[in-house]
C-alpha cells in the first residue's frame, strides 16, 4: 500500500478532514471537521498526491507550530485561548512560494462529560464503577488531562462528597443497597488551559443494577 492510500485509510477511520490541492499535489488533514481548538495542541498532517516534495508549513494565527519528529509530516499547532476565530495554514515549496492554503475555524474546547470507569453513565451497569473521569465524547478528537478536585453525589435524597477521582466505599455500598434510583453527580474540575480556575459539571444518571 503506497503512502497516499495509507493516509486516506487512516484519516477515514479516525473521522478526519482532508483538504486536497490537486494542482500542487498536497493533502492537509486533521482529526476534526475543519475545526481546531483553542488552548490545546492540535495535530495536522501534510501528505502527497504524487511524488515527494520539499515544503515548509506556516500558520497564521497559531501561537506555535512544531514538527513532530516521530511522525512523518505531522505538525502540532498550539492555539492560545485568545487566538483568532480562524487560522490559515500555508504550504510553501522549497523556493518559498505559496502552493496551497487551508483554513480552520477555531473554537474553545466544548464542555466535557462525566464518565464512570468504562461507562458514560449508569444506564445499565452490571458491575459498579469505582472512579470518575472527565472526558470528551467519542466524536470530539480531544484527549485533555482534566483534574478532578471534588465530587458530590445525591442519591435517594442522601448526599455524599469526596475528593479526587475515586468513589468512596460508602457510596458504592449504598448503591448496592438501593440498586435503583436517580443519581445526581456534580464534579469540580480543571483543565490545563483554565490557569487554575475551577469549573463545575453536573449530570444525572439512572442506577439500575
Amino acid at each position: 500500500m503506497n503512502i497516499l492510500k495509507y493516509i486516506i485509510v487512516v484519516l477515514i477511520v479516525f473521522n478526519t478532514t482532508i483538504s486536497f490541492s490537486q494542482k500542487n499535489n498536497f493533502i492537509v488533514s486533521s482529526p476534526s471537521v475543519r475545526v481546531l481548538y483553542k488552548g490545546v495542541s492540535n495535530i495536522i498532517q501534510v501528505g502527497f498526491l504524487k511524488k515527494k516534495s520539499k515544503f515548509t508549513v506556516e500558520c497564521i494565527g497559531c501561537d506555535t507550530i512544531i514538527k513532530l519528529k516521530k511522525y512523518r509530516n505531522s505538525y502540532t499547532l498550539k492555539l492560545g485561548m485568545d487566538s483568532l476565530s480562524e487560522i490559515t495554514i500555508l504550504i510553501k515549496n522549497k523556493k518559498g512560494d505559496e502552493v496551497t492554503t487551508v483554513k480552520y475555524k477555531t473554537f474553545f474546547p466544548p464542555t466535557p462529560i462525566i464518565k464512570l470507569d468504562n461507562y458514560f453513565g449508569f444506564e445499565s451497569i452490571n458491575s459498579l464503577p469505582s472512579t470518575f473521569k472527565v472526558v470528551h465524547e467519542n466524536h470530539i478528537p480531544l484527549h485533555i488531562n482534566y483534574l478532578i478536585f471534588n465530587w458530590r453525589i445525591t442519591l435517594n435524597n442522601k448526599t455524599f462528597t469526596g475528593s479526587g477521582k475515586n468513589l468512596s466505599v460508602e457510596v458504592i455500598d449504598f448503591m448496592k443497597e438501593i440498586k435503583n434510583g436517580l443519581i445526581l453527580v456534580e464534579i469540580d474540575y480543571s483543565g490545563p488551559f483554565y490557569k487554575g480556575k475551577h469549573e463545575i459539571i453536573k449530570e444525572a444518571f439512572i442506577l439500575n443494577l
